[in-house]
């Protein structure tokens, strides 16, 4: 296995255990209401999401803050907690734009990039050796301090991938689910089972089945280490497990690949690294049983 260190942030024992920055308090089991009739939460549909917002499935919000409890029909219905409001994250010269981003509460199992089975390999997808210049994107600093140039939005990359392909001579082998496993596990994040309940689908079937996608290596930083401290992994993770979804950041065994190529090497795309705390990019078909890859989605709201 091949890796690139192209980041560093600390990890403070300090924030692990209490976090930062101050996080909105929320009544948990209180559901809102308005001219509407009755919501989930305790912020109305209409009303816009700040960092730390537990989102429910009929668009309703609840602050997160660490006395918060959730009722039972509360937690079959989160679906994502807000982790980034702002502009930073826009590409090109939109400076205007607002984007709100949230995680969602799982996270898939191990999984690949893309698929390589070997040269003759009838399964390869087109994109394992491809330097796909258009969704490439320049850390700069550390993850702390961190900035970002080129594509760092990442909805549209699996889009890209395909008309990169079909521009550079190649089959867009890209709506092959197989060959994009953890594109596709974000893009099909709706099918996921999540919380707690055998065979619940808390997603399937309302407004926000589709929109998910695989983060960029910039969207997918500000999950870990977010640069206003407003939610750290930490809180991700508590406010992950109190709505029976999964564990997600922070572990030391886990690696979450972005959507974003490798400046360095066609053959590699970035991933964040919770072994050693570093962003890094890895052969994008690595086997992935030798340092745990995963996949999360995010969408936004």
């Amino acid at each position: 296995m091949k890796k690139t260190v192209i980041g560093l942030f600390a990890i403070v024992l300090f924030a692990s255990i209490t976090g930062c920055g101050n996080h909105a308090s929320g009544v948990g089991g209180n559901n809102g209401s308005g001219g509407g009739g009755t919501y989930i939460g305790s912020k109305a549909p209409s009303e816009a999401k700040a960092v730390g917002d537990i989102v429910f499935n009929d668009g309703s919000a609840t602050p997160y803050n660490r006395d918060l409890t959730l009722t039972d029909a509360q937690k079959a219905a989160a679906i994502a907690v807000i982790f980034y409001r702002g502009r930073g994250l826009n590409d090109g010269d939109d400076e205007t734009t607002v984007r709100t981003l949230g995680v969602g509460f799982k996270k898939s199992g191990v999984i690949e990039w893309c698929k390589y089975e070997g040269d003759e390999g009838l399964a390869n997808a087109n994109a394992w050796n491809a330097d796909i210049t258009s969704i490439k994107c320049a850390v700069n600093g550390n993850i702390e301090n961190h900035s970002f140039t080129g594509d760092k939005y990442g909805k549209d990359n699996l889009t890209q991938i395909g008309a990169f392909l079909t521009a550079n001579g190649a089959t867009d082998d890209t709506g092959t689910a197989a060959k994009y496993s953890a594109f596709y596990f974000a893009k099909n994040y709706k099918d996921q089972v999540i919380g707690r309940e055998t065979g619940s689908r808390i997603i399937s079937g309302s407004e926000y089945e589709n929109g998910w996608y695989l983060p960029s290596i910039a969207e997918l930083s500000y999950i870990s280490c977010n640069n206003d401290c407003d939610l750290n992994y930490y809180d991700i993770n508590q406010i992950s497990s109190l709505c029976g979804g999964d564990v997600l950041f922070g572990l030391m065994t886990d690696t979450y690949w972005s959507s974003t190529q490798s400046e360095d090497d066609a053959q590699e795309a970035y991933a964040l690294d919770c072994i050693e705390c570093r962003l890094h990019s890895y052969y994008k078909y690595d086997n992935p049983v030798n340092y745990d890859a995963y996949a999360c989605a995010i969408r936004e709201f």
